[in-house]
């Protein structure tokens, strides 16, 4: 190496050092010392190799994310997350399911629980029997409450009563289950009108009033009477407040009222002689026969010892006492594989129809004592 250097130095000489290389003049030592600065640097060392006998590193690389295939889904048991990693409309499609799979089953449970105890202890349940309503008024809520909202009856009479407005009559009170479904804000109700035969019931019905956050500020009349009476213009008429100025109820409403009475068509006669005839509705929530009849048979299996434990016949044809009573039918639903009827029911045009006795005598109104409350500032109109 040194050689190949000095031979290339060598060419690359100035010509006074290689023809006399003991020359000492002035022009030759400047061509020297130039030629020192310009060619006789030092080279640069050498690039490093590397290293080849020390033991390479790996290279890091990410770790591969395991997944699942596509076709395979999480198990139930594997994270407690697992119903929060299915999207949500996904979700409210199977709690919606799981909701409606579970209805029928509650429903069928129930019947099964009823014909468990399916013989009655009297062998004359009688037809009408408001009257064990006053025995069952304590335990009513509690026994009928939660199956109720189970199988969705509580929604139902909030869709009902959510229709209310103006003067509302509501017949077969009980023990209040609907008092929580007005709606008591807006100014849409009047006054409400509260009637049943039970006096127990109607009692507890009027306590639960006050609880509602705008119930001060509605005027609430409680009654107790038989509206189902053939003696309507002595017995069974109720009207508005005085001070209202109508003989009519805008809005009449009825839930689970059919099934105690032995006189349903004449009751449906009466609320609708009690509605105002043009834009006056009567509601309805009631139970009865299926759509099915193998499940009718189930009823009427179990209908005498759940009315003799419930006070209600479950297994009538609530179509059928429709029709018959006159009212015209302008809405008509069915739930629960039909057993759950909702009917919107009218005034018709031709109200000889619910007179089919001939009409009575109205004058005196029939007016009975209030053993309900209204607000205290309102007294005068009790």
């Amino acid at each position: 190496m040194e050689s190949i250097l000095r031979h290339g130095a060598a060419i690359s000489r100035p010509a006074c050092r290689s023809r006399n290389p003991w020359a000492t003049s002035r022009s030759c030592q400047q061509q020297m010392r130039q030629y020192s600065k310009n060619h006789l640097k030092r080279s640069p060392p050498p690039p490093r190799l590397p290293n080849l006998t020390s033991t390479p590193r790996p290279l890091k690389y990410a770790a591969p994310s395991k997944k699942p295939p596509p076709s395979s889904y999480p198990s139930a048991s594997s994270s407690p997350s697992t119903l929060a990693s299915i999207p949500r409309h996904r979700r409210k499609v199977l709690l919606l399911g799981g909701a409606l799979l579970a209805l029928p089953v509650l429903y069928v449970s129930f019947l099964v629980s009823s014909l468990i105890n399916a013989k009655p202890r009297s062998d004359n349940v009688p037809d009408d029997t408001s009257y064990m309503y006053n025995r069952n008024a304590d335990n009513f809520d509690r026994d009928v409450g939660a199956m109720e909202t189970m199988i969705g009856i509580t929604s139902l009479r909030k869709q009902l009563c959510s229709q209310a407005r103006g003067h509302v009559l509501e017949s077969a009170v009980g023990t209040g289950r609907n008092t929580t479904a007005y709606p008591l804000t807006g100014g849409r109700i009047k006054s409400v009108t509260m009637v049943d035969q039970s006096r127990e019931m109607l009692d507890l019905a009027r306590l639960k009033w006050p609880e509602q956050g705008n119930a001060w500020f509605i005027h609430a009349l409680f009654r107790v009477k038989d509206l189902s009476s053939p003696e309507f213009a002595r017995v069974a008429r109720v009207a508005p407040p005085m001070k209202s100025g109508q003989a009519t109820f805008d809005t009449v409403v009825q839930t689970m009222g059919l099934c105690s009475t032995g006189r349903p068509v004449q009751l449906l006669r009466n609320l609708g002689r009690m509605c105002e005839p043009v834009e006056g509705r009567v509601y309805l929530l009631e139970h009865g026969k299926s759509h099915y009849g193998w499940l009718n048979s189930l009823l009427d299996k179990a209908a005498p010892a759940h009315a003799e434990r419930h006070g209600c016949w479950w297994n009538k044809d609530i179509g059928e006492i429709v029709r018959e009573s006159g009212l015209e039918i302008e809405e008509e639903k069915r739930y629960h594989m039909g057993t759950t009827w909702w009917y919107v029911l009218k005034v018709p045009q031709d109200a000889t129809k619910l007179w089919p006795e001939g009409k009575q005598d109205e004058v005196d109104g029939a007016r009975v004592k209030v053993i309900g409350a209204s607000p205290w500032w309102m007294f005068w109109q009790r």
